[in-house]
C-alpha cells in the first residue's frame, strides 16, 4: 500500500485529519491574561487546547488571574461558554464579575467530590462548545473513598495521585479535539526534609508532565491597598522562555491593575520614554513622574488606546515564529476591558459595560 492510500484509509476509518501533513503553519493559538506584563513572557498568553497549571501559597492571586483570563476569553470567543468548577467552595461572584466576568454566560459547578469534577472537565470538553474550563482546585479533591471514610481514618494515600494520573492520561486528546482550555489551579505543600526543595504540588507528578505551561504565583510585597505579584515561569512548552517573571500588583476589591500593568510593560519595551523625570510618547511629552503619567493615560482615553494598542502590536511581533523559513506572521486576539475614568481613580481597568 502506498503511503498515500495509507493515509486515506486511515482518515477513512478513524475521521478526517487524524494523519495528515503539518505544513508550514507553526503559530500556537493563545488565550491572554489581560496582563500586560505577564502576556508578553508568554509571548501572547496561555495556550490553548492544553493544561495550564497555576501554583502558588495561599493568597497569591491565583483564582484572581484566573477570573481574568475567563473575562479576556468570553470577549475573544464570545460564542462559546467557560466553565468554572469550584471544588473550594470559596467563587466570590462579586469580585469576579469586578474582574470582567460575564457571569450570565458562566457556567459554575460545585462537584461533590474529585471523582465528578473530573468527569465533568471531560464531558464539557466534548461537547465543543466550552472554550475554557477552571478547576479549583487540584488541592481539594477529594476522591469518592475519602469522602465516605469516617473523619478519624488514617491511610496513607486514599488515591488523588491515581486519579489526577488516569486524568491526565485521558484528558489531553479530548482538549486537543475540541479546541478546550484546562486551566488547573494548585497549591504548593511543604515536606518535612533537610535535603533539596521542600516545595512540593499536590496530587502527585502527572499533572507536572501533563500541563504544557506552569505558573508559580508568589507574593513579593504587601500593602494597605494591595499585593505586588510575582509569576514565574517553571515550565514552557508553547513558545517562550520558561524561568522568566513578571510583576503586576492585585488591588483590593478590583482585581488584577491592568492599566499599571500596561504602563509598566510599555515603559520596558520602549513605548514609552524616560528623559530624567519626563516620559514621553511617540516624540511627544507625556507628564513629568510616574503617578503623573498614569493620571494621565487614565484621563486621556485617547492616549490610553494609542499606548495599548503599540503594546499590543509589540506583544504580538514577539508571538511570531522566528523561523526565517517562514514568511507567516501570527497575531494575537487581545480584548481589553474600557478604562473606568470615574473621579475615585482607580488604577483597575474595569468594563465599563459592568458600571
Amino acid at each position: 500500500m502506498s503511503l498515500k492510500n495509507l493515509i486515506q484509509s486511515i482518515n477513512k476509518r478513524d475521521g478526517e485529519n487524524t494523519v495528515k501533513f503539518f505544513g508550514e503553519d507553526i503559530n500556537l493559538p493563545k488565550l491572554p491574561t489581560g496582563v500586560f506584563t505577564l502576556d508578553a513572557i508568554l509571548r501572547g498568553g496561555i495556550p490553548r487546547a492544553s493544561v495550564t497549571e497555576i501554583l502558588g501559597q495561599e493568597s497569591t492571586g491565583k483564582s484572581t488571574l484566573c477570573y481574568h483570563i475567563i473575562a479576556q476569553t468570553q470577549k475573544l470567543i464570545p460564542n462559546r461558554h467557560c466553565v468554572y468548577i469550584d471544588m473550594e467552595h470559596a467563587f466570590n461572584p462579586k469580585y469576579a464579575k469586578d474582574a470582567g466576568v460575564d457571569l450570565t454566560s458562566l457556567i459554575f459547578i460545585q462537584p461533590q467530590n474529585g471523582n465528578k469534577a473530573t468527569d465533568y472537565v471531560e464531558l464539557f470538553a466534548k461537547t465543543g462548545e466550552v472554550s475554557l474550563i477552571v478547576l479549583d482546585s487540584v488541592a481539594a479533591l477529594v476522591t469518592e473513598q475519602e469522602e465516605q471514610s469516617s473523619m478519624d481514618e488514617t491511610t496513607m494515600s486514599l488515591g488523588t495521585a491515581k486519579l489526577m494520573a488516569k486524568f491526565c492520561r485521558k484528558i489531553p486528546p479530548v482538549l486537543s479535539a475540541t479546541d478546550t482550555t484546562l486551566i488547573m489551579i494548585n497549591q504548593w505543600r511543604e515536606k518535612p526534609t533537610p535535603y533539596g526543595n521542600p516545595k512540593v504540588s499536590y496530587g502527585g507528578h502527572a499533572l507536572k508532565y501533563t500541563a504544557k505551561l506552569r505558573l508559580d504565583l508568589s507574593k513579593k510585597t504587601d500593602a494597605e491597598t494591595g499585593f505586588r505579584i510575582t509569576a514565574k515561569v517553571l515550565k514552557n512548552k508553547a513558545g517562550g522562555d520558561p524561568l522568566k517573571e513578571a510583576e503586576y500588583t492585585i488591588k483590593f476589591g478590583e482585581g488584577i491593575d491592568q492599566l499599571g500593568s500596561l504602563i509598566e510593560y510599555a515603559m520596558e519595551a520602549g513605548i514609552i520614554e524616560r528623559r530624567s523625570s519626563n516620559y514621553y510618547f511617540a516624540g511627544e511629552m507625556i507628564a513629568k513622574g510616574r503617578e503623573a503619567v498614569i493620571d494621565q493615560i487614565k484621563a486621556d482615553r485617547n492616549l490610553f488606546d494609542q499606548v495599548a494598542t503599540a503594546a499590543l502590536t509589540k506583544i504580538a511581533e514577539i508571538s511570531q515564529p522566528t523561523s526565517s523559513a517562514l514568511n507567516k506572521t501570527s497575531s494575537i486576539d487581545y480584548e481589553l476591558d474600557e478604562t473606568s475614568l470615574d473621579d475615585a481613580g482607580s488604577d483597575c481597568v474595569e468594563n465599563l459595560t459592568e458600571e
